[in-house]
């Protein structure tokens, strides 16, 4: 049972990394996402929160929600 088991999750893992790779390959990921947040994390450790990002022009705190603390 074990063994049934351990090869259906092996069987579905590989199912899903050949899709997920298609997708990237064809574009299709979203790696804009993943460079602004990289972007705002890096901004909010090493310089202030209201840093402006060069990507999209605004400051972490105005990516989710208005704040009397943005001053951008």
């Amino acid at each position: 049972m074990l063994r049934k088991l351990i090869f259906t999750i092996g069987i579905f893992g590989i199912i899903l990394f050949c899709f997920a790779s298609i997708k990237h390959l064809l574009l299709g990921s979203s790696a804009w996402d993943l460079g602004i947040f990289e972007q705002f994390t890096w901004l909010i450790a090493y310089k202030s929160i209201n840093s402006v990002s060069s990507l999209r022009g605004i400051s972490p705190l105005q990516d989710h929600f208005f704040s009397p603390l943005n001053t951008h």
